[in-house]
């Protein structure tokens, strides 16, 4: 088994600092916030010290304390950090009402697009990218001008900051708010690798598609570098072979895989799933894209199984997401319906900090509040439902406050106002006064006033609930459009239980929605032929006597 330059271990205490088995509580002398705020600031000399409920990714702290140096790193994660310098020079950022989280990471996005509204849904789905992208096969073509300028740009981050990001590997950037992982400076200041992203890696957005040959325009060596790749995008016969090309299964092909830790693909199989963990490589899951284009919110019980990390990703305006909160509101919403509720909240939450870090190598950095970690943070509206629940059911106005490296981004008035943050201008969020520091970001560029008018045609920066053009997050099909496939409406019965078209006594997932797809050639995969569908099965590998325990080896945590 090869695993390159790829390493995902499990927490421990020698790397995160206070390591949790479970959840731990604190003692709680918290001082009660004003009414109607989440935290309250009482000023200090140096530094931050954050105190409410601290998400970690193995347990939460309840009533623990944070602790930010002038250098923008956490310095102290615990019940108590009392004994560390500069505890006693902090501003107290008290969060009774508060949940303290990671920034969050949003894996995957196109921002010259997200000024963009979504297109509007007709019911037609697709079986490969090339159809939705250039009208391959009769399909319908979806118009996508891109090229946002500076300000469209700095508009879908901004919007990106208000839900809590604090870090995103995207297409297209703007200088400011948040961290972009693909660009040299900010991956330099993090002391990591920028990723690369690679829209096309195969050289194919001519619309080349293959299925019994790996003559693509351009075939990726294996490299030092920190891929990015969107491979695999489908779910038939020709968006599986750019995997197999790209994997060492096909003789014509290379074995590039461990040049990529994160890739967005639909069209595995189980096979596949295992290549990917033996790599350490991570996959990208963006279920409301998946969905709206291809009815199918990818095999991500499989990939889970299979000790595949998963990485949330809101991809674009156009059919997916506008924010990773609504990421996480549709992950969460496949989680319960169609998925056998396979993933837990932490689990859920990890996708969109901890995994995503990890998944590019910058795990020493981001996605976790540890010592030694920069200090992204976002603290949400804890008082209706705390700890990880809290982030995925939160929205814009639920975020109280953002740091990035230790400065106060965007966040509630007051307490940017007591923690002394200029050139912050004020915007009301859906009732709640908010302060964006939009000036200072841009180097007095341009102003919150200036950005929203120029940006008065562009999608915009937040809805109070759901946009009501969301792109839908409930996998239907409606039409028999390429044969071996069925027509569902991912409604659960009682004889259909996940929705997928196939009766629950026919069906060998019937709790997991894995529907027929063109690349299965008629049925459900079953690869170790025990009657249990590759897409719900512990072990879609096992046979004879291996385990899964001998398949993954122990102490793997893929979520």
């Amino acid at each position: 088994m090869r695993m390159g330059r790829f390493l995902f271990a499990v927490l421990t205490a020698s790397a995160f600092g206070t390591a949790l088995a479970g959840d731990i509580s604190c003692p709680d002398n918290l001082p009660a916030a004003p009414a109607g705020e989440v935290c309250s600031v009482t000023p200090g000399t140096s530094g931050l010290l954050l105190r409410g409920e601290i998400l970690t990714p193995s347990g939460i702290l309840h009533g623990g304390h944070v602790l930010v140096g002038d250098n923008g790193l956490i310095s102290c994660v615990g019940c108590d950090c009392s004994a560390t310098p500069g505890f006693a020079d902090a501003s107290r950022i008290d969060c009774p009402e508060g949940v303290i989280s990671p920034g969050l990471i949003d894996a995957q996005q196109h921002s010259t697009y997200n000024h963009l509204a979504p297109v509007t849904d007709t019911g037609e789905r697709y079986e490969h990218r090339h159809q939705w992208r250039l009208g391959q096969d009769g399909h319908t073509q979806i118009s996508t001008p891109g090229g946002g300028s500076t300000d469209q740009r700095r508009w879908n981050e901004l919007r990106a900051l208000l839900a809590g990001t604090t870090s995103i590997n995207g297409s297209g950037n703007a200088s400011g708010f948040v961290r972009n992982l693909d660009l040299a400076a900010d991956a330099d200041a993090l002391g990591v690798t920028r990723i690369r992203p690679s829209t096309f890696p195969l050289g194919d957005s001519s619309g080349l598609r293959l299925t019994a040959s790996c003559a693509y325009a351009n075939l990726p060596s294996p490299t030092a570098e920190v891929d990015s790749w969107v491979i695999a995008e489908g779910i038939d016969a020709s968006a599986r072979n750019e995997f197999v090309c790209l994997s060492g299964q096909a003789m014509d092909g290379v074995d590039s895989i461990e040049a990529a830790p994160q890739v967005a693909m639909l069209a595995l199989g189980a096979e596949d799933a295992a290549n990917l963990q033996q790599r350490g490589a991570s996959v990208v899951w963006s279920p409301r894209y998946d969905i709206r284009l291809y009815a199918d919110p990818a095999p991500a019980v499989l990939y889970a199984n299979s000790r595949v990390p998963l990485m949330l990703g809101t991809r674009w305006t156009l059919t997916g997401s506008m924010n990773i909160l609504r990421e996480l509101r549709c992950a969460d919403e496949a989680n319960q319906t169609w998925l056998d509720q396979r993933f837990n909240d932490r689990e859920l939450w990890r996708m969109s900090t901890i995994n995503a870090a990890r998944g590019f190598h910058m795990e020493s950095a981001i996605g976790a509040l540890a010592p030694g970690m920069q200090a992204d943070i976002s603290v949400f509206n804890g008082a209706v439902h705390g700890g990880y629940r809290a982030v995925i059911d939160a929205d814009p106005q639920d975020v109280a406050l953002v740091l990035r490296g230790g400065l106060p981004m965007t966040g509630r008035a007051s307490l940017l106002d007591a923690l002394g943050a200029a050139s912050c201008e004020s915007l009301t969020v859906c009732g709640a006064a908010q302060k964006a520091c939009v000036s200072r970001e841009t180097a007095a560029a341009i102003d919150l006033a200036t950005l929203t008018a120029n940006n008065s045609g562009g999608y915009p920066l937040f809805f109070c609930g759901a946009p009501p053009d969301e792109p839908t997050c409930i996998p239907q099909r409606s039409s028999l459009e390429v044969p071996p496939m069925l027509i569902y409406d991912g409604q659960p019965t009682v004889d259909d239980s996940d929705g997928d078209g196939i009766a629950n006594a026919l069906d060998n997932c019937p709790l997991v929605f894995n529907p027929l797809r063109p690349m299965d050639d008629g049925a459900q995969p079953d690869t170790d032929g025990d009657d249990i569908g590759d897409a719900c099965d512990a072990c879609p590998l096992e046979t004879g006597e291996t385990s899964c325990w001998q398949m993954f080896g122990n102490g793997f945590e893929a979520n």
